[in-house]
């Protein structure tokens, strides 16, 4: 589940959109507490930010028993620190950082025509890098159950 982003500069069609016929901060989180109460209650657990897992699924299951993982492609019950970019601007993650190919097509159909890695660039994790990146993640994994249980509260007060 996630939000609707109003980038006009980014996708120019949205120019087409009336800014102010958008709703608020306040409307777009009421909105997103609702709907992430909904999925709850029809059984879905969340997993993440904006993210959650049908009950006994692979991610919920990943989730209750600390193996779930999130990289630059989403959540995930797979823990193999490799991810293999297949295609124009695909993108790469290898324990020591990552490697883009190409982003234009034709410079990809070339290099591997010409049987050449089609990776353009890179960029290597230092030590640094890789426990800030384990401290997001751990981040993203635990902030949805914050953000659910504050929400639960928040609409369903307490009786005195």
């Amino acid at each position: 589940m996630f939000d609707y982003a109003h980038v006009p500069w980014v996708s120019k069609r949205q120019k087409l959109i009336d800014k102010p016929a958008l709703p608020d901060d306040i409307a777009r989180f009421t909105l997103a507490t609702l709907a992430a109460l909904l999925f709850v209650d029809a059984g879905l657990t969340p997993i993440g930010i904006h993210h959650f897992a049908r009950s006994g699924g692979a991610l919920d299951v990943a989730f209750h028993t600390g193996r779930l993982r999130r990289n630059f492609q989403g959540y995930t019950a797979d823990t193999c620190p490799t991810l293999i970019g297949l295609g124009a601007w695909s993108i790469f993650r290898f324990p020591a950082g990552y490697v883009q190919n190409a982003p234009a097509t034709a410079a990809y159909i070339q290099r591997i025509g010409a049987g050449e890695f089609a990776g353009s660039r890179g960029y290597a994790l230092s030590e640094d890098d890789t426990l800030r990146a384990r401290a997001i993640e751990l981040l993203m994994l635990t902030s949805s159950l914050i953000y659910l249980f504050w929400s639960w509260n928040s609409v369903h007060e307490p009786e005195a």
